[in-house]
This record gives C-alpha cells, sequence and structure tokens, in this order.
C-alpha cells in the first residue's frame, strides 16, 4: 500500500486521501486495478524524485570543504593532490556507508563505524596517489550520511575541479551539469575569481540555468575588505553576463562550529544564508513543480476512475438485452485497440533502428573530424622538431593530451545530441499514446452514454534524470618504435617520413577504439530507453485493456435481484462521493502551490 510520507500538514492530508483511495478501488474488484495501479506508482515515483545539487568550481577553492560544511562532517578528502574525474554523491541515510561503484557493474560497499573510516575508504577510490588514472574502473562514489539538510531529498555532488592538471576534467564536468537540477560555484578570496573561472562559468550558463555563486574563506578577510571583495566580485560578473546571489562563508569554520555546536563560530562562517537558500528557495521551486505535476495526474487518474463507476452504475440499471449489446460492441472494440498498440510497437522499432543508424553515422563523421585533428597535430611537429627523437616525443605527449580532450568534448556533444532525439520521440509517442488512451475511453463512455473528459497527460513516460555516469578513460598509449625502426643508416629525413607513417597508423588505431569507447554506452543507452519505454506501453496499455475486459466481464456477471442491484448502486454512489471530494482537495492544492510557487 502507498503511503505518502511527509512532514507538512498538507502532504500527510494528501496522503491519508490516497491510501484510503486505493483501499476502495482494490476492494472494488479487477475491473478497478488499472486505476488503482495508476495512482500507486504516481506516488511511488514522486516519492523517489531527488534534487541534484552539484558543487562546481577551479581546483583549490574549497568545494569539498563546502560540502563537508553542509553536511557537517569532513567525509570528503580535501588534499594539494588534485582527484581523479570520479563525482562522488552525497545523500541522505540513517547510517553513515559508502558504495563505490565500477563501470562493469560491480560494487563495494562499507558501514562506516565513524566518519574517519568512511572517509580512509573514499580515499581509495577517488584519490588520484591511490588510483592513479582510475586504473580501477571507478564510475562514481554514493556516500550516506544522516545530515539535517539531506533529509528533503537533497543529493549533494562532489565534481571534479576544472584548471586541474587533468584539463578534460572540465570537459567532464560540463557533460554531467546538464542532468543536475542546479549548481554551486565556488570561488575564494585567495585569489579573487580569475579568467579560467570566468571562462568555465560562461560555458557552463550554456548548459544550466540555474547556478549560483558561493564567495568561500572569508575568514582572510575583514568585514572591511570582505565589501570590497564582494563588490568586485559582483561587477566582474555583471560586465561578464551574470547576476544572482553570491553568498560569502567560510566553510572551514562552519564545519568547526558545527562539530564544537559553536553557534558563535557558525553565525560567523555565514553558512546559515545558504542552507536556507538551498531548502527553502532552489529545492522549493523543484518540489512545487513536482508536486503540481503529481496534483494534475492524480486528478486525471481519479477522474477516470469516476467514470468507470458512472458506467457501472449505468449498467447494473440497463435491461438485460440492452446490456449484453453494449457489451458485445466493446469486445468488437477490443480486437481494434489491440491492432493499435501493435502498430505503435513496430513504429517504435522502427524510430530505434534509424537512431542506431544515424549514430554510426555521428561516429563517422567523429572518427573523420578526430583523424584530421590529430594527424595536424603530427604534421604541425614535424615541422617543429630537430630530430627523429624529439619528433616522436613530443608528438606521443601532444597527440595522446589532445586525444583526451578531443573525445571528452565529442562525447559531450554526441550526448547531447542523442538527448535531444530521444526526448523528442518520447515527446511524439507520449502525445500519440495519449491520444490512443483517451480514445478507447471516450469509446467505452460513448457505448454507455457517459460523459468523459479527456485527462490530457495520464498515460506519460519520463526520462530518468539520476545524474550517474561512466567516466571515460580514453586511449591514449601509442606503441613504442624498436631500435631497428630507427636505423642509423637512414637519413634523419627518411626516419622522420617512417615515424610519420607509424605515428598516423597508431593515430588512426586509436580513433577507432576511442570512437568506439564513444559510441557503445550510447548505443546502449538508445536501446534501454526503448526496451523501458516498451516495457512501460505494454504494461500500462495492457493492463488498461484487461482492466476493460475485466469490467465487462463484472458487468455481465452482476445478474442480481432489484433489492440487491439498488444496494450496489447506493454503495457506488457513496464512493463515487469520497472521489469527488478528493478532487476538490487536490484542486485546492494545487491552487495554494501556484500561491507558494
Amino acid at each position: 500500500m502507498a503511503v505518502v510520507h511527509s512532514d507538512t500538514q498538507k502532504n500527510n492530508e494528501l496522503g491519508h486521501i490516497i491510501e484510503t483511495l486505493l483501499d476502495i478501488l482494490v476492494d472494488m474488484g479487477t475491473g478497478y486495478k488499472y486505476h488503482s495501479d495508476c495512482i500507486e506508482e504516481l506516488l511511488k515515483r514522486t516519492k523517489h524524485q531527488n534534487f541534484y545539487l552539484a558543487i562546481v568550481g577551479q581546483v583549490k577553492r574549497g568545494k569539498s570543504t563546502l560540502l563537508n560544511a553542509l553536511v557537517g562532517e569532513e567525509i570528503l578528502p580535501s588534499s594539494i593532490i588534485p582527484v581523479t574525474a570520479i563525482p562522488t554523491f552525497v545523500k541522505y541515510g540513517s547510517n553513515l556507508g559508502v558504495d563505490v561503484f565500477f563501470y562493469d557493474s560491480g560494487k563495494k560497499h562499507i558501514d562506516a563505524e565513524n566518519v574517519e573510516e568512511a572517509r580512509n575508504f573514499i580515499c581509495n577510490y577517488v584519490m588520484e596517489e591511490k588510483n592513479p588514472e582510475n586504473i580501477m574502473k571507478v564510475s562514481f562514489v554514493e556516500v550516506s550520511v544522516p545530515a539535517s539538510i539531506l533529509k528533503e531529498r537533497v543529493v549533494l555532488i562532489d565534481t571534479p575541479g576544472i584548471g586541474s592538471t587533468y584539463l578534460h576534467n572540465t570537459e567532464t564536468t560540463l557533460n554531467f551539469i546538464p542532468k543536475c537540477d542546479a549548481a554551486l560555484f565556488v570561488t575564494s578570496v585567495d585569489p579573487l575569481i580569475t579568467e579560467v573561472e570566468l571562462e568555465f562559468l560562461k560555458r557552463l550558463s550554456k548548459h544550466m540555468k540555474n547556478v549560483w555563486i558561493v564567495l568561500n574563506k572569508i575568514d582572510y578577510l575583514s568585514n572591511k575588505d570582505l565589501i570590497v571583495c564582494k563588490k568586485f566580485i559582483q561587477n566582474v560578473l555583471e560586465k561578464n553576463g551574470f547576476e544572482g546571489k553570491i553568498f560569502p562563508v567560510s566553510a572551514k569554520m562552519a564545519i568547526s562550529g558545527k562539530k564544537q555546536n559553536n553557534q558563535e563560530i557558525l553565525a560567523a562562517s555565514n553558512i546559515d544564508g545558504l542552507e536556507d537558500f538551498i531548502t527553502k528557495d532552489i529545492f522549493s521551486k523543484k518540489k512545487y513543480i513536482l508536486e503540481e505535476s503529481l496534483y494534475i495526474k492524480l486528478k486525471n487518474a481519479i477522474s477516470e476512475a469516476l467514470t468507470t463507476m458512472e458506467i457501472e452504475i449505468k449498467s447494473l440499471k440497463m435491461p438485460g438485452q440492452e446490456l449484453e449489446e453494449k457489451l458485445k460492441l466493446i469486445n468488437q472494440q477490443l480486437s481494434g485497440f489491440e491492432k493499435e498498440k501493435n502498430i505503435i510497437l513496430d513504429s517504435l522499432e522502427g524510430e530505434r533502428k534509424r537512431l542506431h543508424e544515424s549514430l554510426e553515422d555521428y561516429c563517422n563523421e567523429v572518427s573523420q573530424k578526430a583523424r584530421i585533428f590529430l594527424h595536424g597535430i603530427a604534421e604541425e611537429n614535424y615541422g617543429k622538431a630537430k630530430d627523429p627523437y624529439e619528433f616522436y616525443e613530443i608528438s606521443k605527449m601532444s597527440i595522446s593530451k589532445a586525444i583526451i580532450e578531443f573525445f571528452e568534448s565529442e562525447n559531450g556533444n554526441a550526448v547531447r545530441f542523442f538527448d535531444a532525439k530521444i526526448n523528442e520521440i518520447t515527446e511524439f509517442y507520449n502525445k500519440r499514446i495519449n491520444q490512443m488512451h483517451n480514445f478507447i475511453k471516450h469509446t467505452i463512455s460513448s457505448v454507455f452514454e457517459v460523459d468523459y473528459n479527456e485527462t490530457g497527460k495520464t498515460f506519460v513516460f519520463e526520462i530518468s534524470n539520476r545524474p550517474y555516469w561512466v567516466t571515460h578513460i580514453w586511449m591514449t598509449g601509442f606503441k613504442p618504435f624498436g631500435e631497428e625502426f630507427l636505423d642509423n643508416f637512414l637519413s634523419v629525413s627518411r626516419k622522420m617520413n617512417r615515424i610519420m607513417t607509424r605515428l598516423k597508423s597508431q593515430i588512426d588505431e586509436l580513433v577507432m577504439h576511442n570512437v568506439e569507447n564513444l559510441r557503445w554506452p550510447i548505443f546502449q543507452s538508445i536501446d534501454r530507453f526503448f526496451i523501458k519505454f516498451k516495457n512501460f506501453f505494454e504494461k500500462y496499455f495492457s493492463q488498461m485493456l484487461k482492466s476493460i475486459t475485466e469490467l465487462v466481464n463484472k458487468l455481465q456477471q452482476e445478474k442480481l435481484d432489484s433489492q440487491m442491484r439498488d444496494q450496489e448502486i447506493i454503495r457506488i454512489e457513496e464512493r463515487k462521493k469520497i472521489f469527488q471530494k478528493a478532487i476538490m482537495t487536490i484542486e485546492k492544492n494545487l491552487i495554494n502551490n501556484k500561491n507558494q510557487g
């Protein structure tokens, strides 16, 4: 049984209403199973919606320290040594625990006795010195912490730092950001905002609207200097087209104040203002949107249940022969609905194949672009190098670096391109399926001469927005040349030409492998999407047709005497009133939600 858990009176009231409605629908039999399943699934999906808040910024600005300050524990490592490009998700848990997820779908878990044990476990996987170049193939880390700021389903995400030794971390972060709900950009007073940070902010703003600035390490400044510093940053941001709040904080003081339970230190850290903004402003906006969506879909599901009740009441009042004729007509219609369902499924399969073909064409273009770009670097080095050995060494280093940056950028472009394609397909088929859904309901209602109001998007497939991604390891290794290859009897120019030929051959091989590394996850993502969509469609559509069939069977079997028939009509009428009252409550909540939002 689905129950809504919330601290607010409004949601407690709504949860009680929906629990009552579900009990009634279950009691009314299999003819109402479709309605009860719809309502229960809506609640289940809404209950698990999280708010993903990414912490981004340049290295050594205090991102991890800020995240630690928000949860009140030094759970994440902070070091002068850069971490690998592995995201760490910090979510609410009643007990302290860590899960490390690997590329091969494997996982390691620890129930930590204390914060130090958890932090040491995390260090083994996210620190460059413990996991150089991510040789352990970690995809992401998930930490559960019993922190009050996380209780309302806020998930904080520590991201790779921009401007580090690992330049592709910037691309990795930008590829990841669009799947989050909002971001806090962390800068600090030592030094003030840099050109690298401004450039990153410009790129970041193209991928996400909800970005706010956190000015960290204010404990380094006097109050007077802080005012000057904040105004300077505000002016710089405005000149570059950025508006919005700046939150001056001292993450170091905040975590110290929380651990010591020292209100004076905590107040001086300014962390309260940022925490209130996260929970009461940016998170509450998403919560209102989610609630509004829930109320509308619940209202639609309840309206459809009321239509089914009205049909049952009408059937009970009908003469037997007239009812038989109407039920016979509905049975004839059901075979047509099945045929339409299969047409939609065939059409979806065609969409899947076309998307795969589009992916192949896209990857061929990336492959050609990569070869031209990397061959160009080799040719540029050819003109600069003094001898064959220098040519080989500088080419190997520059091309290895360029491969990572090129493919990280192209991977982000490819993912965004095919995400947009999938969104288009989702929108089109959601609309088509809802039209068919309404047509079926309208047809059944017309047979019994019952009013049916179209319910819009009752039948909706929603793409999961869980921002977990695979950190790619791009292939950069060149095969070393043997001594015999660099024959001393050859002239310098011939040696250089032989190296160029071998380099281009190895570049082509690396391009082929890296394009496949880019292609395969997207290929799998496309297939996963269509499998989920197909399963969703078959499950709910089949449930709806089954529900109609079972309702028909129930109506055929309800051969009651007049007294029992009257009692059954009264029973259904009473339940109709409960559902009608529920719709009024939901409409009131919708109005309140809009006023608060």
